[in-house]
């Protein structure tokens, strides 16, 4: 027997506006929907009927959407009104809550989300295929690391900094590196040498490119490619968590050219001196780009939309 009998015809949608329906499907093992949801018939843009068949999340409901202007040789592509749900991935299989947490994780580690947007709770649910529940839980640990804010009414956003609060972590950063640093050189052997070298390589392709996105994920990798020899994992975990509190900002894309230009320059410096297990030059030479990336960073504009409200010192 059809396990949807019991749910009765699906609504035909005669409007060209996007309408989305939705019936709750009781009693049913969604495995056995595919072969059994019947088609929705749509209006097409030029008043041709369409033939687009339902579909049924992982929660039970049977949705048929009438997308703007449905035309027959375009496949739907549901609209995401939040920046972060635009760049989320549906997930596979059976996803978890760690699974949520990675790919919400990743969105804003990526940049790909301003700091202050919006995270809809149930927009991001039926992006990755779960309830609300699972994407509560993962926000509260994001707010736990300090990448997302939640306000009143259960209102969440990606993090926002006060300009003070963002040059803060990145003089805190170039403390903890420099103290992994000396110790990195001395335990550092010819794999570490070569993994170093080819992370220099692939931030070259990206300056060389002018891909942004990929100069920061590059950047990434080599610093921590000399950083990671030392086996100290509680400060380089301390290291990765000041990063993660500047990543959403995308630094390198609010400095100048030129100085883009010297920062990477430093990098074939850090590198020379790594390879050649000179702590002392390692250690100036990083001291120097650091200096030079705080100065850098002092000369982007406030903006009022991208900085929080600079702490009130005199009350605390």
């Amino acid at each position: 027997m059809n396990p949807l009998m019991n749910l009765g015809p699906v609504p035909r949608v005669t409007t060209p506006r996007a309408t989305t329906v939705r019936h709750r499907a009781p009693n049913v093992d969604l495995r056995d929907l595919t072969a059994a949801i019947p088609p929705a018939f749509m209006w097409g843009q030029h008043g041709a009927p369409v033939v687009q068949p339902a579909a049924c999340d992982r929660r039970g409901w049977l949705t048929t959407v009438s997308p703007d202007h449905a035309h027959p040789t375009e496949p739907y592509r549901p609209r995401r009104s939040s920046p972060l749900a635009a760049r989320l991935v549906p997930l596979r299989g059976e996803p978890t809550q760690a699974a949520v947490l990675a790919e919400l994780r990743r969105v804003i580690l990526a940049g790909d989300a301003p700091p202050g947007t919006v995270i809809p709770l149930d927009e991001v649910a039926t992006v990755v295929g779960m309830s609300v529940i699972p994407v509560r839980e993962s926000l509260k640990t994001l707010i736990g690391e300090g990448l997302v804010e939640q306000h009143s009414r259960s209102a969440y956003t990606v993090a926002r900094l006060a300009r003070s609060e963002l040059l803060e972590l990145y003089a805190a950063r170039g403390v903890l590196e420099n103290a992994v640093l000396g110790a990195a050189v001395a335990a550092a052997g010819p794999d570490d040498h070569a993994r170093a070298c080819a992370a220099l390589d692939d931030l070259d392709r990206a300056v060389r490119d002018g891909d942004l996105p990929a100069y920061h994920r590059e950047s990434r990798r080599f610093h921590f490619a000399l950083l990671e020899p030392a086996g100290m994992r509680r400060f380089t975990a301390m290291v990765g968590s000041a990063w993660n509190l500047t990543e959403s900002y995308r630094p390198m894309a609010r400095v100048s050219d030129a100085d883009r230009r010297r920062l990477h320059a430093d990098h074939a410096a850090m590198l020379a001196a790594f390879v050649a297990g000179d702590a002392d030059a390692l250690l100036a030479r990083a001291a120097e780009h650091h200096g030079r990336l705080l100065g850098a960073l002092a000369t982007v504009p406030p903006g009022e939309e991208l900085f929080a409200t600079e702490p009130d010192r005199e009350s605390e």
